[in-house]
């Protein structure tokens, strides 16, 4: 019990605070109007294989499906600058890396982390990577 307490009255009395956040002034409820949900925005989900068959402006489109390539190949294209090549092996093996990543360490935010940073070395060391080498 606190010094000030008084039986038969409140301990804390709570302040009425208004919309704004002040001390005092009454609060009054703030509703949406009526039709508060916007009915011309809208989404889309595309599947990768829809943009690879679009042409791009300025990219090579041989660059946008290296699916029939062995990964030394698509490795040999990220060395020469193919960021499309960089990004296809990223979400080749993203979950495969987590997962053995996550199997070593068992925190999720952890594996995440280490994953990213194979990513971002095997980006770093790209101009110095030999197709005899395994990948």
């Amino acid at each position: 019990m606190t010094k000030d307490f008084i039986p038969g009255k409140p301990a804390v009395t709570p302040a009425a605070t208004s919309a704004s956040g002040r001390k005092g002034e009454a609060s009054e409820t703030q509703l949406s109007p009526h039709s508060g949900v916007e009915t011309d925005v809208s989404s889309v989900a595309i599947d990768g294989s829809v943009l690879a068959m679009t042409t791009w402006p300025g990219v090579r489109q041989e660059s946008l499906s290296p699916e029939g390539l062995t990964d030394a190949q698509v490795m040999v294209r990220v060395r020469e600058g193919d960021e499309a090549a960089f990004d296809y092996l990223i979400q080749k093996y993203r979950r495969p890396i987590i997962g053995f990543m996550y199997r070593m360490v068992h925190n999720a935010g952890a594996a995440e982390d280490l994953a990213q940073e194979v990513f971002l070395r095997v980006y770093r060391s790209r101009a110095s990577y030999e197709p005899s080498a395994k990948f």
